[in-house]
């Protein structure tokens, strides 16, 4: 019989350490900087938000948690592609 490990899911992987960080909205804005603007819908931040979540920087990403914001614009002269993230505690 196969062993099934425990799948943390949407669960928090440890406790907070500050309970009034845990309860308070933060606002998470990922603004993604590129040569090429991509498609709306190819702005995709999950994976980005999850390691948020999973490293403490926010308590969640449910709504009641966080305001949630992606935009995009082009680089630029001379200025190269990245992603910046920004967090902040409303």
């Amino acid at each position: 019989d196969a062993v099934l490990e425990l799948n943390p899911g949407s669960r928090p992987l440890a406790p907070p350490e500050d309970k009034k960080a845990a309860a308070s909205k933060f606002h998470v804005r990922f603004i993604s900087v590129r040569k090429r603007l991509c498609d709306p819908d190819n702005l995709c931040c999950k994976f980005l938000l999850d390691a948020l979540r999973y490293h403490g920087f926010i308590p969640g990403d449910e709504p009641d948690k966080i305001e949630l914001e992606v935009t995009q614009r082009k680089c630029a002269k001379g200025e190269s592609e990245k992603t910046v993230i920004e967090v902040r505690q409303l």
